[in-house]
This record gives C-alpha cells, structure tokens and sequence, in this order.
C-alpha cells in the first residue's frame, strides 16, 4: 500500500447498537419482545378490540362456553329520541347508521300459589294472583326461569330453573322443593313471583348513528319520544336485517359477561399496576443507589446497612400491612408494590456507579469544575441506564405476579370503592366458579394469559440482560 492511497475508515458500533444487534439474534427474546407490545396495544386500545362492553351481563346465558353464538335480546333498555344510548350491546364502532328492529311482549307481573297434598307432593291447585282481578285457577303454567329470577314469599332463596312446567294432579319438580321447605315451614303450598308473557306483540324500530344517537324512534310505525324495556320481553332483535348475534370466543362468566372482554381490560389493569410500580421503584431505587455509590464512606456503609435491613423484612407482609392499613386503592397499590421493590435497583446502580466514578471522564469531568449532582445526572446515571432497562423489564412481571397472588389472598385493587378486575382477580374468579370442572373456560383462560405475559416479559428482559453484557461485546 503506498503513501498516496486514502486511508479507509471502517465505522464503530455503538454499545446500544452492539446490543440491538444481538438482542435481534435472540430469536426468545424477539417473540417475547413481540407478544409483549402486542398485549400492551391490545391493553392501550381495549375499547376498539372488545366486542362488548365487559359489564354487560346477560344472566339468561351465565356460564357461556367458548365459542358459543347466541341472540342477543336485552332485559333493560331505556331510548330517547334525540339522544344517546347508553346500552353497551347496541355501541359499535364505524360510519354510517345501523337499523335496529325489536319484537318485544308486554309482560303482565302474576304471582303464582301451588297447593300440595302433604305426602305426595303432587299439585292439588294452581292459582294466579293479579293485583287488578280475582284469582285465577289453572291446569299448567310455564316457568320460565332462563330469564326470571324466582324468590320465594318472604325470603331471598334463588332457584335456578329452566322451562319446568307446573301441570295439575303431577308430582312437583324437586327443583322446586327447596323453596318449599323453606317458604311455607310445613305448610303444602308454593309461593312464586312469576311472570307471565302475554299474548300482544309490539314491533319497536329505530336508527342508531355512529356516535350512538337514537334517531326514528317508532312502536308500530308510530313515533315516540321515548321507550323502555321494563315489563316487556324482548322475543328478537335484528340489525340492518340480520339476526342480532354476538360469538363469545373465550365463554361468559357466572354472571354472562364476555370473558374475552375482561380479559382485555384486566391487561389494561395488570400492565398499568406493573408499569407504574416499577416506575416508583425505579425512581427510588437509582437514586438511591447513585447517591450511595457516589458519595461512599460512612454515607454508603450507613445506606447499605438500611437496605440490609428492609430485606430481612419478608416483603409481602409489608405490602399487606400497608394495604390493609390504608385501604385497597389503586394508588396504595402503586406506593405499596414500589416500595419493595427498589432494593435489588439500588443495589444494582450502586456498583454500577462504584466502577464508573474511577474513570477517566469522571475525573475530567471533576477537573472541569462539574458538581457533583450535575456528574451524578449527566454521566453516572445515563451510563448505567443499560443495566436498568434489564432490571426493569425483570420487574414489571414480578410486580403483575405479586398483584396477582394480593388478588388471591382477596386484596385485589379498587377504584372509588369499586374493584379493578385484573388477571389475577380473573383467575381467582375462575377457581370459585370452577365448582365440578364444568366451567374450566373461567380458571384456564386468565391463568393461560398470565402465564404468557410472564414468560414473554422474562424471556424479554433475559434478552436485554444478554445484549449488554460486556463480554458480549463484538459478537453478533
């Protein structure tokens, strides 16, 4: 090579490029890093992604299983003309306006007296009690408990019942017999508060805007001004003509809320609890452990010694003492998980801070006259944020775990008195309503979305922990 030929410069790689570079290489930690910002955005964007409002209940289809299709016909509904409707099922997203056509039944409120013979328990009499006529006497009468809730006389006994009929001269159904036993006390007579269909029909039509504005209210091609679904019964509902249907892809709960749509919302929850717990904890624990790096001596003795000490303190006891002292909050929550958190943080940052303050740029930048706050935030700080980003990714599914086991011991966070349902509220939910094994669609879904979260987060920040360490450094 002579004097004459230019001099070639082969441009370096940074230490955050070096480490992108190798992060991409982790096939783990790739997916974890892509099911990660998946769940996030599906967390960020929960209205757009549920098909139904998750409070919505329909307690005529409880215990849904997966994948089930069902009419979706609404027991409360109340439109004004003009105005926008506040019922989750009729909301939707998109331009333009749908039409909706309803079938409903005026529903007259009866009450129902089934005479027994003592012995045998079949039905001697049946009568229906109207508070504007006489009693009636009946051969049969229908019960419809798929969409009525029966109590009996004076107590608040519940009876799950299922299109059982009441026929004169049979046996009564022993589905019947705990309110019997219960109501009467001896006496060889049921009490029922039933509801009995008529036989009139109504046809109520309107149009919905896109941003839920009822427009056309009309019962019978004649307008109104208002309709309300109490004491009538809807039979069918279509929108721009087609069957009004909703597919509950992970099944509904106990109460016929789409568990898909809690589920979307409950990562709402977990993720806002870890993000922002590790936050507080990372705020604590650098600076904590920057300023006891820095200053050293007795101050970072005296420091340490404290940190010693809180971990000896089990750390989910102190959460618990804090939460049952100052209530459920959410905010609690934040304060209560951050603050056992920070340990390992300060910790880390604090040898982290050791080995850098004996470099070459400290001490220039010590000769410069730079303060000692200014070298902490200007130099120390921003060459340790390597090791902090693993850290922190490590913390955020220790933080939704911990929230997770709190949700179990029934600590789980509230809101304004009201509780957040995350994940781990699901899952418990689940394990109540697990029962006979029947309803295993409530415990293994939630518990399956956890698991997923957690491992994608911990294979994410096992990736970050191997992209910046430095003896990794040069090898793609």
């Amino acid at each position: 090579m002579s004097t004459s030929d230019p001099v070639k410069f082969v441009a370096g790689r940074s230490l955050w490029q070096d480490a992108f570079r190798r992060l991409l290489r982790n096939r783990m930690a790739v997916v974890g890093a892509i099911v990660t910002l998946l769940l996030a955005c599906i967390a960020i964007f929960a209205e757009w992604v549920v098909p139904v409002d998750p409070t919505y209940q329909e307690l005529h289809h409880r215990f849904g299983v997966p994948g089930q299709v069902h009419d979706t016909t609404p027991e409360r509904l109340f439109l004004v003309e003009g105005e926008r409707t506040s019922f989750p099922p009729l909301r939707y997203r998109g331009k333009g306006t749908r039409h909706f056509r309803f079938l409903v039944q005026q529903r007259i409120a009866t009450g129902v007296h089934v005479h027994l013979s003592a012995r045998s328990k079949k039905v001697r009499k049946i009568q229906l009690t109207r508070i504007d006529s006489l009693p009636e006497s009946v051969e049969r009468i229908e019960v419809r408990g798929d969409r009525e809730v029966f109590r009996h006389g004076k107590g608040e006994e519940e009876v799950t019942v299922l299109d059982k009929e009441i026929v004169l001269g049979e046996k009564l159904d022993d589905v019947f017999l705990p309110l019997l036993s219960r109501a009467s006390r001896g006496r060889q007579k049921l009490v029922l508060n039933q509801v009995v269909r008529a036989e009139t029909n109504q046809t109520l039509t309107f149009d919905l805007e896109s941003d839920q504005t009822v427009r056309g209210l009309r019962i019978d091609n004649q307008t109104v001004a208002t309709y309300d679904l109490v004491g009538r019964l809807v039979q069918e509902v279509r929108r721009d003509g087609k069957p009004f249907q909703h597919r509950h892809l992970l099944g509904q709960d106990m109460h016929g809320r789409d568990l898909f749509s809690r589920l979307v919302f409950g990562a709402r929850i977990s993720f806002l609890i870890g993000v922002v717990a590790t936050l507080v904890s990372l705020f604590i624990g650098v600076f904590y452990g920057a300023v006891a790096g820095w200053v050293g001596g007795r101050v970072d003795s005296f420091m340490m010694r404290v940190v010693d000490i809180l971990y000896g303190i089990p750390y989910m006891f102190l959460v618990i003492i804090l939460m049952t002292s100052f209530g459920r909050d959410v905010r609690v929550m934040f304060i209560a998980l951050g603050a056992v958190q920070w340990l390992t943080m300060a910790r880390i940052v604090r040898g982290q801070v050791l080995s850098l303050k004996e470099k070459e740029y400290i001490e220039a930048a010590r000769a410069s006259g730079g303060g000692g706050f200014w070298i902490l935030t200007r130099h120390l700080i921003p060459n340790t944020l390597g090791v902090i980003a693993v850290y922190t990714t490590l913390t955020i599914p220790s933080v939704i775990l911990q929230e997770s086991f709190l949700s179990f011991l029934g600590l789980s966070p509230e809101w304004q008195g009201q509780p957040l349902e995350s994940w781990g509220a699901l899952t418990w939910n689940g394990i109540q309503a697990l029962g006979t094994g029947q309803n295993w669609w409530l415990l293994v879904f939630p518990a399956m979305t956890l698991a997923i979260t957690l491992f994608s987060m911990n294979f994410l920040g096992d990736g970050l922990r191997d992209a910046f360490d430095p003896q990794m450094k040069g090898r793609t």
